[in-house]
């Protein structure tokens, strides 16, 4: 009993395993091989290019901060997860207010400050 119990656990750590780093692999292949985008059109932007290797930029942290930032760029599907983001982010930022309101707030304290106060059509 014992032993089955064993053979069962062992099989499905590997399948758990598998499950888990395969993705990590199959994205990180798709990201050594695929061609990075110079301009993202969705930000009206240019994106981050993969920085230039040496010993003084290494030690400094410049290039792995260079890296983090070119990776973020160029992930393979960008454009893709950044949409799907945004409308989770809307979803819930509706979700959350309850209403289609606008609040302003002014700062200047003057005779135009609306204190905060939603406005609505009377």
């Amino acid at each position: 009993m014992e032993k089955e119990y064993r053979m069962n656990f062992n099989i499905f750590a590997r399948i758990s395993v598998a499950l888990f780093v395969m993705p990590i692999i199959i994205i990180g292949a798709i990201s050594a091989f695929d061609k990075d985008q110079t301009v993202s059109k969705d930000e009206n932007r240019t994106l981050k290019q993969k920085p230039e290797f040496s010993v003084i930029s290494l030690v400094s942290g410049d290039l792995t901060k260079d890296f983090d930032e070119y990776y973020a760029d160029t992930f393979p599907n960008r454009s893709g997860f950044m949409k799907i983001n945004k409308k989770i982010n809307a979803f819930f930022s509706q979700r959350a207010t309850g209403s289609d309101n606008i609040v302003i707030i002014n700062r200047d304290n003057d005779e135009n400050d609306f204190k905060g106060e939603a406005l609505t059509e009377k």
